[in-house]
C-alpha cells in the first residue's frame, strides 16, 4: 500500500466548538478542545504550537475562546487565522529489543510467565519496551498516545482525589496522559478500503481496553478519570461491604464495591483496574487491582506496583503472548491474549495474579529448592538424550504407520480405534482443503454428501463405505504393542498407566528433533527436571523425573498454534 509523504498542516480556519478548550501538554502550551466536523460527528482536537508564529497563532485562538459565554449548550463558531497543528507521520516500527539477560524464563502450567521476585524496571524502560511492540504490530496506538502530563497537571489531579499517587504512577503520567484518538491522517491512508469508517475510529479505545494497558480507554485523559472518579469512588455513601466478594490472594484488598483509596488508571463501562492506596491488611500501597460493577465477585492484585504491572505486561508482549486480530484497516481489531485462553487480558487475571505474584505475597509455601535452575552437565546431558531418544523412536514409529494406512490421502484429519473396536475418525472440511490448495479426497466429498442427507452423527461415524476405507483394524495390535514398547524405555510407570488404549494414527507430536539442540534443562531438585524449548509457533515443555537411578519423561505440554492454549497430558 502505498501513502503519501506528507500532509497538510493547516488547520480549518473557523473551528465548531461544543466545549471550551482547556490548557494541555507541557506548561500548559496546547490547547485541547472538542469539535463538530462537517458530517455532524463529534472529535476531540489538540493543538501543540510548533514554532513562535504558530504560538502567536494559538494564543489569539485562546483569548477569542474566552469572549465566548460556554453555558448556553450550542455549536460556537470561534474564527482563527491559519490555525496549525503538527504534521502526522506514521509510527516507524521499532526493531525487536534484544533478549533479557539471564537466563530463559520459566512458564507457569497456564502458559504465562512466571515472574522471579526482582525489583521492577524502570517505567520509561517498560514503557519503551511497550512501544516498540506496538510499533510493529498496532502502530495506529503509537499514534493516538498523548504526550505526557506537566507537574502542574498532575498536582492537580492530585489535589482533586486528595491523595499522593505513587511516584511510578507520577513517572507513567509524565510519559503518556492517556488515549487520545487516533490521528484521521491515519485512517485516510486507508481512504480507498469500502470497509473502513474514518468518521469513526472509536475500535482503538476497544483495542485498548482489552488490551488493559494505560490509565485512558475509551476516554479522554486526566479530566475523564477525575469525573468517573469523583462518581464511583468519592462518595461515603457507597462504601458498603461486598460480602460474596473473592479477593486475591486472601485479605489483600478491602471487601468493598468501591473505595476512595482505589485510583482508576483504565475505566470502560464502569469497570476499572489501578492503584490500591487502601489495601487490606496484607496487601500493599500502590498495589495494581481490579474492580468496577462487573468485577465485585472476583478482585485479584495484578501486581505489587504499576511499573511491576508495566514491565510484566511488556514480558508478555515480546514473549508472543498476544495477539492483534485483523488488519490496520478493521474496525473491530482486537488485542487478545493466546494464554490460559484466548481472551482480553481481563478474561485471564486470576492466573495472571498467580504467575506474577511472588509465592510469599500469595502466602504460599514453598520448599527452597522449587525454583528452577540451570542443570548440571551431566543432568543437562542425560535429559537431552531422554527427550531426544523419544521423540526419535515415536516419530519413526508414527512413520510406519503412516505408511500402511495414510489416512491423511484418504482425507482424513485423525482415525482411532477404541479398545472395544469402535471406530472414530474426523475429516477434513473440502473448505480448508481448498484453501490450502491441497486435493480433495473422495472420502471428504462423501461425507459432506451424507451429512447433508441429514444423518446423524453416529450413522455416519459407522457408515460402511467410510469404515471400508479406513481398514484399520489389522494393524491396531501391533502398531499398539511397538508404542507401548516405546513408552517403557522413556517414560515413568505413571505416564504409562495414564495413557488411553486408543491407536491414533494422525495425531502425532510432529516433533523435529533439530529443535531440541538447543533445548534449555532446569533442575528444579534432585529428582525432578524440565526440558523446555520455544522455536517458532511451537513451545513444548517436558516434565522429567527420576525414577531407579534414572530420568524418564513424566509429563508434555505443548502448543502447536499461537491461538490456541497449551495442552497438558502425560504424553501425546
Amino acid at each position: 500500500m502505498d501513502f503519501p509523504e506528507e500532509f497538510d498542516e493547516t488547520e480549518i480556519v473557523t473551528h465548531f466548538l461544543i466545549t471550551a478548550p482547556i490548557r494541555w501538554g507541557p506548561d500548559d502550551a496546547g490547547l485541547l478542545w472538542n469539535e463538530v466536523l462537517p458530517n455532524g460527528e463529534v472529535e476531540i482536537r489538540f493543538w501543540t504550537p510548533d514554532n513562535d508564529a504558530d504560538r502567536a497563532r494559538l494564543e489569539a485562538f485562546w483569548q477569542a475562546c474566552q469572549q465566548v459565554d460556554w453555558d448556553d449548550v450550542r455549536v460556537h463558531e470561534v474564527p482563527a487565522t491559519e490555525i496549525k497543528r503538527p504534521a502526522f507521520t506514521m509510527p516507524v516500527a521499532a526493531p525487536a529489543p534484544p533478549p533479557k539477560a539471564g537466563p530463559a524464563p520459566e512458564f507457569t502450567e497456564q502458559g504465562l510467565i512466571r515472574r522471579v521476585p526482582h525489583a521492577p524496571a524502570p517505567v520509561a524502560e517498560s514503557w519503551h519496551r511497550i512501544e516498540a511492540w506496538m510499533s510493529r504490530h498496532c502502530p495506529e496506538v503509537i499514534a493516538a498516545l498523548l504526550p505526557g502530563a506537566s507537574e502542574t497537571e498532575i498536582a492537580e489531579f492530585e489535589a482533586v482525589i486528595g491523595q499522593k499517587l505513587p511516584a511510578d504512577v507520577r513517572e507513567s503520567y509524565r510519559i503518556h496522559d492517556g488515549l487520545g484518538p487516533i490521528p484521521m491522517e491515519y485512517y485516510e491512508r486507508f481512504e480507498d478500503d469500502e470497509d473502513i469508517n474514518a468518521s469513526s475510529p472509536e475500535f482503538i479505545h476497544s483495542l485498548f481496553y482489552e488490551m488493559g494497558l494505560h490509565s485512558i480507554c475509551g476516554r479522554r485523559g486526566r479530566e475523564a478519570i477525575l469525573s468517573n472518579w469523583a462518581d464511583r469512588g468519592g462518595s461515603e455513601l457507597i462504601y458498603h461491604e461486598y460480602s460474596e466478594c473473592e479477593v486475591f490472594p486472601a485479605d489483600a484488598i478491602q471487601i468493598r464495591d468501591d473505595c476512595r483509596g482505589w485510583i482508576p488508571l483504565f475505566c470502560s463501562d464502569g469497570n476499572c483496574f489501578g492503584v490500591d492506596l487502601a489495601p487490606g491488611p496484607t496487601g500493599v500501597v500502590g498495589q495494581v487491582i481490579n474492580f468496577g460493577n462487573d468485577e465485585n465477585e472476583f478482585k485479584f492484585v495484578l501486581a505489587t506496583s504499576w511499573a511491576q504491572f508495566l514491565e510484566d505486561y511488556a514480558d508478555e508482549l515480546e514473549a508472543g503472548n498476544f495477539v492483534i486480530t485483523g488488519e490496520p484497516s478493521d474496525y473491530d481489531r482486537e488485542l487478545l491474549m493466546k494464554r490460559p485462553r484466548e481472551s482480553p487480558i481481563c478474561g485471564n487475571w486470576r492466573h495472571w495474579a498467580e504467575a506474577k505474584l511472588s509465592p510469599a505475597f500469595q502466602a504460599i509455601a514453598t520448599a527452597p529448592s522449587s525454583e528452577p535452575v540451570p542443570a548440571a552437565p551431566e543432568t543437562d546431558r542425560e535429559c537431552r538424550a531422554v527427550v531426544e531418544g523419544f521423540l526419535s523412536a515415536y516419530r519413526a514409529w508414527e512413520l510406519r504407520w503412516l505408511a500402511v494406512r495414510p489416512v491423511g490421502q484418504l482425507g482424513f484429519h485423525s482415525v482411532l480405534e477404541r479398545a472395544d473396536g469402535v471406530f472414530r475418525w474426523h475429516a477434513y472440511t473440502k473448505k480448508d482443503l481448498i484453501q490450502r490448495g491441497l486435493p480433495v479426497p473422495a472420502a471428504v466429498t462423501y461425507v459432506e454428501t451424507i451429512e447433508r442427507s441429514g444423518k446423524s452423527y453416529s450413522e455416519i461415524q459407522e457408515d460402511a463405505w467410510l469404515k471400508a476405507h479406513l481398514d484399520v483394524g489389522p494393524h491396531y495390535q501391533p502398531a499398539m504393542a511397538e508404542r507401548r514398547a516405546i513408552f517403557a524405555a522413556h517414560t515413568t510407570d505413571w505416564a504409562q498407566r495414564s495413557q488411553s488404549d486408543a491407536f491414533v494414527l494422525h495425531d502425532s507430536p510432529r516433533f523435529d528433533l533439530e529443535e531440541y539442540r538447543d533445548a534449555l534443562v532446569y533442575q528444579c531438585d534432585d529428582d525432578t527436571a524440565y526440558v523446555w524449548s520455544i522455536r517458532g509457533n511451537a513451545d513444548r515443555r517436558f516434565l522429567l523425573k527420576r525414577e531407579q537411578g534414572a530420568w524418564r519423561i513424566e509429563r508434555l505440554q505443548a502448543q502447536f498454534k499461537d491461538n490456541q492454549p497449551f495442552r497438558s497430558k502425560t504424553l501425546m
